[in-house]
């Protein structure tokens, strides 16, 4: 994207950025999350491993994917070399492309459709039932309901 010509003050990039004369200023991170339509994973199956997701048709979105390269867990040190199957240039397009069944990309958390998001999965407080009266307990866990409330844990918008 050439920002002066098309008239942009400012513009979002996620992953890496190459080098370049713009001034880059980090404001967040982004997870990014594997998908997969319901049918690609019946078909194909689901990868139980970062290794076996070389066994599958991958998406790759060049904008995180630059180096070919999938990294996962917190520190990015589990990773693995790719050989997409089909390579686009925007987080729509591999979406679009994992909904048709054309493989697994990996995009954004929050960006997923909801054909291909992971369903949520519960979180609990639990307690000994005859704790319940206790004041501490109490206290706890309306905490934890006001402090966790206000968060949207799923990836999607609060």
């Amino acid at each position: 994207m050439r920002l002066v010509e098309e008239g942009i003050d400012v513009a979002a990039r996620i992953g890496d950025l190459s080098d370049s004369a713009l001034h880059a200023l980090k404001v967040a991170e982004v997870r990014r999350v594997p998908v997969a339509s319901p049918g690609y994973l019946a078909a194909r199956g689901t990868p139980e491993t970062v290794p076996a997701l070389r066994d599958h048709a991958l998406i790759s979105f060049t904008e995180i994917d630059r180096a070919h390269e999938w990294r996962f867990g917190a520190t990015g040190k589990t990773a693995i070399r790719i050989e997409p199957r089909l390579t686009v240039n925007t987080a729509d397009a591999a979406i679009a492309a994992a909904v048709d069944g054309l493989g697994i990309a990996r995009v954004p958390l929050g960006h997923t459709a909801d054909e291909i998001a992971l369903p949520p999965a519960p979180v609990h407080l639990v307690y000994q039932a005859n704790r319940r009266a206790s004041v501490n307990v109490r206290a706890f866990i309306e905490a934890a309901r006001v402090h966790f409330g206000g968060l949207d844990l799923t990836g999607g918008t609060a």
